[in-house]
């Protein structure tokens, strides 16, 4: 796969990674192809690839494709979700990782209990009080695999081995996860998953996935992700993730996942000998690096690296994770690298901050 121009000072991999020359060029034969025969003589054409899109991801995350299905961002995916979940009169568990449109569109429920779980130590997490806290009253419990902001890593495998009753659902959030570490839904133990596949996988915009468990049952029959997923999807993106899986799949995933963790490693080590606080620690486990700076500099701060070029993104932790209790008074720049990032390139955006921060 070839690295898309301007690769060298793209450090928003979190947001959005840097589809591949090849994922465009396939959306554009998909497209000119429509626009001289038309929708249904592009998509027959193109059936095969189509639906590799879906055998693909099924590959990526080690399930079947009759369990997944697709949506146009994560958080459509989860709120497609959410009406098929009996919450009224119990509990919603969260974490203080809750993605804020996530916590927001709980909060605004009247009929449910909205309880944060305890706070883990992610490097040694003891789920006892965790287990403690699921009782017959709880609807759902709601998980992210890695958190946005931090890129910590949720112990999720073993969270889902959590005895929980038949009625509470298990929803895992991975949209940090897919692309950047193994998605292994054959060792999971949760009843729905969404994800993006914009940022790590590389996928175009407006590209995301879903996953029901076979166990959820609506009326005595497993729900269906066709329940769930619009019946007028764009193709033309589906061509587009189609060609991005492909390269994930041929590049070798477990290679990708070691360069993206290993330039991870060294951004931090470099971050922190330049002075910087990691934002939730040296040990994410994850390519997200978020370094901390006040508040009062983050606009320079944010001035020099765009006036030089280079590209991060500044999250408001208050918003984005409003239960975390770092929001009220961090600031962050979180610039995440990806394999296409370079040692020198990663030195000068953390010396563009650290010089910002001089004058």
């Amino acid at each position: 796969m070839t690295h898309p121009t301007g690769s060298e000072r793209y450090f928003n991999s979190a947001s959005h990674g840097l589809p591949a020359a090849e994922t465009y060029r396939a959306m554009a034969a998909y497209l000119e192809l429509q626009a001289q025969k038309g929708p249904d003589a592009a998509a027959g054409h193109f059936a095969s690839d189509l639906a590799r899109a879906e055998t693909n991801c099924a590959r990526i995350l080690k399930t079947d494709t009759d369990r997944l299905g697709f949506s146009s961002t994560t958080t459509s995916a989860w709120h497609a979700l959410i009406p098929w979940l009996d919450l009224s009169g119990r509990r919603v568990l969260v974490t203080q990782n809750e993605w804020g449109d996530y916590y927001r569109a709980l909060a605004a429920r009247p009929d449910i209990t909205l309880e944060v779980l305890p706070p883990l130590d992610l490097q040694n997490p003891d789920l006892s009080t965790w287990a403690d806290a699921i009782d017959d009253d709880v609807g759902a419990i709601m998980l992210p695999m890695v958190t946005s902001l931090s890129g910590q890593r949720y112990p999720v495998e073993e969270i889902s081995a959590l005895p929980r009753p038949d009625h509470t659902r298990l929803i895992v959030d991975a949209a940090q996860a897919i692309g950047q570490m193994p998605v292994d839904l054959s060792r999971i133990n949760c009843d729905a998953l969404v994800a993006t596949c914009r940022k790590w996988l590389r996928g175009p915009r407006q590209t995301s996935l879903f996953w029901i468990s076979e166990s959820w049952q609506v009326q005595g029959a497993p729900m269906r992700p066709s329940q769930l997923q619009s019946h007028d999807h764009n193709l033309a993106l589906q061509i587009g993730l189609t060609a991005a899986t492909d390269a994930y799949l041929q590049a070798d995933p477990a290679m990708i996942h070691e360069t993206l963790i290993s330039r991870a490693d060294r951004l931090r080590s470099i971050a922190s000998d330049a002075g910087f606080a990691i934002f939730g620690g040296q040990q994410s486990q994850s390519a997200i690096v978020s370094v901390e700076v006040s508040k009062s500099a983050l606009a320079k701060v944010n001035a020099a690296i765009s006036d030089a070029g280079y590209e991060t993104k500044a999250p408001d932790v208050a918003y984005f994770e409003p239960l975390n209790p770092s929001g009220k008074d961090t600031a962050i720049v979180r610039i995440t690298p990806h394999v296409y990032s370079e040692d020198a390139t990663m030195t000068r955006v953390i010396a563009l901050a650290r010089a910002a921060l001089s004058t």
